[in-house]
């Protein structure tokens, strides 16, 4: 069975995914505003929202510096957000070229994906039956001592 290709003019589209970093000088009353930007970037030329996550503040790995109104600034944090969609490679360019113009973005990193959602799900690791070895003897397993058989030896502790 042959899978059918979306195509926009003569040319596929493809499913892309841009990851981002908004500066945090940005208010969080402002921030939607800063998102629908790239939003509109995307369907202006040409692209169609699939999935999005709103940006969240998150500390970075390291310091980041980033020329804004001519002087240098250095975060620590910044609100992180993607969006994925789809569109013809032909527009990626101008995409790109319109998230550089904007001095509130960090960074951002722009990669191919699917269109099925990739969000990793949490999986956990399969509990480990302790083997016998590696089991400490619990007050049940060790021998009981009778009562003459503490007496003699706190005995012999108070003769040392």
């Amino acid at each position: 069975m042959e899978k059918k290709q979306q195509t926009q003019g003569d040319e596929r589209l493809q499913v892309y995914e841009i990851g981002f970093h908004i500066v945090p000088i940005v208010s969080v009353d402002t921030l939607p505003a800063e998102v629908n930007a790239i939003r509109s970037l995307i369907e202006n030329n040409g692209g169609a929202i699939i999935a999005e996550d709103a940006p969240k503040s998150k500390s970075l790995a390291y310091t980041l510096s980033r020329m804004r109104a001519g002087k240098k600034e250095n975060f620590d944090t910044a609100f992180f957000g993607w969006i994925k969609f789809e569109g013809s490679s032909a527009s990626i360019n101008t995409i790109k070229e319109g998230v550089e113009k904007n001095e509130n973005i960090l960074r951002y990193l722009i990669i191919k994906t699917v269109r099925e959602s990739t969000l990793a799900s949490i999986v956990k690791a399969p509990v480990r039956e302790k083997a016998a070895e590696d089991k400490k003897p619990s007050d049940e397993d060790k021998p009981k001592m009778t009562d003459e058989d503490m007496d003699k030896t706190i005995e012999e502790m108070v003769k040392e």
